[in-house]
């Protein structure tokens, strides 16, 4: 009996032990995301900026981002960067582009809450990617041109 018992640990020890080793979906720790400029111009195009924030010893090197943008709990757009971005140890990069409204988003005023949204695309050597989610929220005050 003792036997079965040291034998029925062991396997579930065991199958719990490679379980957690296929987890490919590892969150990215520690790198911030931020919401920092939200502009309209007089002609109705929107432009907006995020900010990401690395506070790790190691380097980021995004291929490509799509950033939805949520005010007030509704989306508003989504601002998509095609470009690469670096973001160094211990420091921060902005990709800013125009907002691609969506369908009916009532353009906010003053200072309002947001939640950011993003779908990330790092680069980890030659043309090899790996897709990763990430999410911000805060208050921002929004500007017109």
């Amino acid at each position: 009996m003792k036997k079965f018992l040291l034998v029925a640990f062991v396997a579930l020890g065991l199958v719990w032990l490679v379980g957690g080793c296929g987890n490919s979906s590892r969150p990215m720790m520690g790198l911030g995301l931020e919401l920092t400029a939200l502009e309209r111009a007089a002609d109705g195009t929107a432009t907006a900026t995020v900010t990401l924030v690395n506070p790790n010893v190691g380097p980021y090197n995004f291929a490509s981002a799509t950033h939805r943008i949520y005010v007030q709990d509704r989306l508003l757009g989504t601002l998509t960067i095609a470009s690469p971005t670096a973001v160094a140890p211990q420091q921060s990069a902005t990709q800013s582009g125009p907002l691609a409204l969506e369908k009916g988003a009532a353009w906010p005023q003053g200072a309002v809450r947001y939640r950011i949204e993003s779908n990330l695309k790092l680069r980890l050597y030659g043309d090899n990617t790996q897709a990763h989610k990430l999410q911000g929220a805060g208050t921002i005050e929004v500007t017109a041109k």
